[in-house]
């Protein structure tokens, strides 16, 4: 489902770990860089300059693997159509009943207008964290789709980098930070 905001969001900043595994895949159109800082772990490639994060390929869409708050790993569909993160009222009630969401997360309703021009209205929340490939981004917006959809992963998440691209040959994003 494909999500556009009719307002945008307030900005916040990325913070925590970088972790990495395997060597930043170089990108013909950019320069070489000097030898940069990395760090490994099995989620992702980190440098000073970029992140890799792994992807896989389901349903006709590319999918990424994501932590709200701290809690478990969570498949979601990489959507730059969506204004938001969008989460299914199963997960969201997971969460809570997790503690990984209070109600105080909870900041009202917001509406979206959907590809086919259909408006709908969503409660929203701001997610305190969402790690991605051992990268934390802190204070987004979600809204609360219908049940058995897709977690989408939209533009609140990847507007919190200078760039990002898809390496199909790889199967990485790349954030630019």
């Amino acid at each position: 489902m494909l999500f556009r905001s009719r307002f945008s969001n307030s900005q916040a900043g990325i913070v925590s770990g970088e972790q990495a595994t395997a060597p930043v895949p170089k990108s013909p159109a950019m320069p070489p860089r000097d030898t940069p800082q990395q760090d490994q772990t099995a989620t992702g490639t980190a440098t000073t300059d970029a992140l890799t994060v792994p992807v896989f390929y389901k349903q006709n869409a590319f999918f990424l693997k994501a932590s709200i708050n701290g809690g478990p790993t969570l498949d979601f569909c990489i959507d730059t159509g969506s204004a938001d993160i969008s989460l299914s009222e199963e997960v969201v009630q997971s969460l809570k009943q997790s503690s990984l969401i209070q109600p105080s997360d909870f900041t009202g309703t917001k509406t979206y207008v959907l590809a086919n021009g259909t408006e709908i209205v969503s409660p929203i929340l701001n997610l305190r964290s969402l790690t991605v490939g051992g990268v934390t981004v802190q204070n987004l917006t979600a809204s609360v789709s219908s049940r058995n959809s897709d977690l989408l992963i939209g533009l609140s998440f990847f507007k919190k980098f200078k760039g990002w691209r898809l390496n199909n040959q790889q199967n990485v994003l790349v954030l630019d930070r």
